[in-house]
């Protein structure tokens, strides 16, 4: 099997296959529909070509676009594996991962709290940089009593350097600190305002671009 920071290429029973998609996830995934089709009497030469065709899903590592070498990727990752495959394809196809996470419900979020510090603080690496947004709230009834500010406090503990931002800051944030051969990623689930929030970034990247201002 060969990953590649654009796509893969694995063999299943002697018949080569190429996946335009990153990360070893995506080879799991699309193994797991190879064996679904032989179940239900695919050839396997049958479906080489529809896989290399494969155009990915919305949401998935999407990459909304690239400006100065800067590359801005929109993905729905939201639990800890998701994010772990997330930040280690990212780390695939760049020099360095500008994480952006926006956590969804509180319920979730409290559940999955230790987790989340734990894949972020074993994910990253030295160099990455983590921005967290506020807890999404989409109603109902749990108790809104901690913040995305305490998760960041702890994952800062553990030598990452992550830190609590707001909607309206963010793209300044990562606009100032970006440079040549980094990914932005931008990671958050149930919000469809994620996919505005990373085009907004890549516009604030191209403003700074037109302005000759340089990431530091």
């Amino acid at each position: 099997m060969e990953i590649g920071p654009q796509g893969s290429r694995f063999t299943v029973a002697k018949v080569r296959f190429e996946l335009p998609a990153p990360g070893r996830h995506n080879v799991e995934n699309a193994l797991a529909a190879i064996a679904t089709c032989r179940t239900l009497g695919v050839g396997l030469e049958e479906m080489v070509a529809p896989l290399a065709a494969f155009g990915g899903v919305a949401r998935r590592f999407q990459s909304v676009g690239r400006v100065r070498g800067i590359e801005v990727i929109d993905d729905f990752a939201h639990n800890p594996a998701k994010i772990h495959a997330a930040i280690a394809t990212a780390h695939a196809r760049s020099r360095r991962v500008l994480a952006v996470y926006q956590p969804h419900g509180y319920g979730p979020t409290r559940f999955l709290r230790s987790e989340l510090i734990e894949v972020f603080a074993g994910t990253l690496a030295n160099d990455d940089r983590l921005w967290l947004l506020e807890i999404f709230y989409a109603g109902g009834t749990a108790a809104r009593d901690f913040s995305s500010s305490d998760l960041a406090a702890e994952i800062a503990q553990r030598g990452r350097p992550a830190a609590f931002t707001t909607r309206d800051e963010v793209a300044a944030r990562v606009a100032e600190v970006a440079r040549e051969g980094d990914l932005v990623l931008v990671m958050g689930a149930r919000d469809p305002s994620l996919t505005d929030l990373a085009r907004g970034i890549l516009a604030e990247l191209e403003d700074r671009s037109r302005n000759l201002i340089p990431g530091r």
